[in-house]
C-alpha cells in the first residue's frame, strides 16, 4: 500500500498554503491544487508534456510530443513556480475542462 510521505516541514507547508488559501483566495481552492514537482523524462528542445483522459475509462495519459502538435484546444494544467511567475509544465486537451 502506499504511504504519505512528507516530512513535518512538508506537512506544515501545506498547511500554511491552505490557510493562505483560504483567507487570501478561497475561489481558488476548487481550482489549483498543489503536485509534487518531478519529471521521469527529460524534454528536448520543442517537446512538452501532454495529458489526454478517457472518461468511459477513468484513465489519463501522459506524453510527450512535439509543441508543434499540441491540439488547438489544449490548456496548460500544470505548472511549476519560478521568480518570474509560473511555468507550463503539463498541457492538457480535454476541451470539456476547465
Amino acid at each position: 500500500m502506499a504511504t504519505l510521505s512528507l516530512s513535518e516541514r512538508e506537512t506544515q507547508f501545506f498547511q500554511d498554503l491552505y490557510l493562505l488559501m483560504q483567507s487570501k483566495y478561497p475561489e481558488m481552492s476548487e481550482k489549483f491544487g498543489v503536485w509534487r514537482a518531478h519529471q521521469h523524462f527529460k524534454l528536448g528542445e520543442g517537446e512538452v508534456f501532454h495529458e489526454t483522459s478517457n472518461r468511459e475509462t477513468k484513465e489519463s495519459v501522459l506524453k510527450i510530443i512535439k509543441k508543434t502538435d499540441l491540439p488547438t484546444q489544449a490548456f496548460a494544467s500544470t505548472w511549476t513556480l519560478s521568480a518570474s511567475g509560473p511555468v507550463v509544465a503539463t498541457w492538457c486537451c480535454d476541451d470539456r475542462m476547465p
